[in-house]
């Protein structure tokens, strides 16, 4: 199995994007994929807007494992670094589940 690490240190730097991207590219060679996004802040749904934009850019509907929490396990609606996001939520973050 190989993994891949998209990362960048400011918003609007096009991670999203990379990574759906990306991933529809592997999909198209026939690679079986999957993208996460283990926390999410500034976000107001309930399922990471990240995720929902990867599978926009992949083609292909919600996963079961977007559905489930599983892809991004931590969604707040505070746009502040993800420790001071769930503070403000009253959540603790449990490496064991990202």
């Amino acid at each position: 199995m190989s993994v891949f690490f998209i990362t960048g240190i400011d918003a609007k730097i096009g991670k999203t994007f990379a990574t759906g991207y990306l991933a529809k590219q592997l999909m198209e060679h026939g690679i079986n994929v999957i993208t996460q996004k283990l926390i999410e802040t500034g976000c107001e749904n309930e399922i990471s807007e990240d995720i929902t934009a990867h599978r926009d850019l992949m083609k292909i509907s919600l996963q079961p494992v977007d559905k489930q929490y599983i892809s991004c396990p931590y969604v707040f609606k505070a746009a502040a670094p993800p420790y001071l996001a769930a503070e403000l939520e009253h959540v603790t973050l449990y490496p064991n589940r990202i």
